[in-house]
């Protein structure tokens, strides 16, 4: 088996900051000046960024993703069903209101979509950054887009 080569192990450093990275609430300025406290808040800011950057840091956090994942049982499903979830219980509930129509009390949702707004980041199925395509020239969508001929907004398209 190959060894690896000393500039693609991490340094403990560099895994401490990963480590102190996911307990900050994946705030990269306030790990950097956790673990270098003397450092001003833009300079943290900045190594910080080009620490998440490097691939044996990026293939660290994506490892313990995956131990979060698999040690917390926490799947696509899971969070699927329990923002469905949320979504029900919203559904359901009511605002209270006094006898003069005032608000007394609603449903706060907030912290509980917060919560699995970050468990979703923590197990790494948080979304995908957007990807803008440009499309130049003369080009038949068709080639690009298929459908099925079963599909009812097709026909209608088509008719």
């Amino acid at each position: 088996m190959a060894k690896k080569k000393e500039e693609d192990k991490l340094t403990p450093f560099q895994s401490q900051f990963v480590d102190i990275w996911f307990n900050m609430n994946f705030n990269g300025k306030l790990a950097y000046k956790q673990l270098k406290p003397n450092v001003t808040n833009e300079t943290a800011e900045v190594e910080a960024s080009k620490l998440l950057r490097m691939p044996k840091v990026q293939d660290y956090i994506e490892l313990k993703r995956e131990h979060i994942r698999i040690k917390q049982d926490v799947s696509l499903e899971f969070i699927v069903n329990g923002l469905k979830s949320i979504i029900m219980d919203v559904m359901q509930e009511e605002v209270e209101r006094d006898d003069n129509g005032r608000i007394t009390s609603k449903p706060d949702r907030k912290s509980a979509l917060a919560a699995y707004q970050q468990l979703t980041k923590i197990a790494g199925f948080d979304a995908p950054k957007k990807i803008d395509v440009k499309l130049s020239g003369n080009i038949d969508i068709s080639k690009l887009v298929s459908f099925d001929e079963d599909d009812d907004e097709t026909q209608q398209l088509n008719d």
